[in-house]
């Protein structure tokens, strides 16, 4: 329907209003995000996936790392 009454050259806020009229309230801003997303799909162009850092990557607890723990935790006065 918005494709349809953005061929009729007709500005977003003019297509809100229509929208509205006929019942189904759309905010001019996202007429023009959807008319826009549109056109970058006619086109061919697309979103480039996101890049996440590693997460929930597991600590490292190698057997000198342990050692040394154990250490500090045995002193009778232990470094505060």
């Amino acid at each position: 329907m918005v494709k349809a009454l953005h061929t009729e050259r007709l500005s977003y806020k003019e297509i809100s209003k229509r929208l509205t009229s006929l019942g189904t309230p759309i905010h001019y801003k996202t007429i023009g995000r959807l008319i826009r997303e549109e056109g970058k799909k006619q086109i061919g162009w697309t979103k480039p996936e996101k890049q996440l850092p590693p997460q929930n990557l597991p600590s490292v607890r190698s057997k000198d790392t342990i050692k040394k723990v154990k250490k500090a935790i045995l002193k009778k006065s232990p470094d505060s």
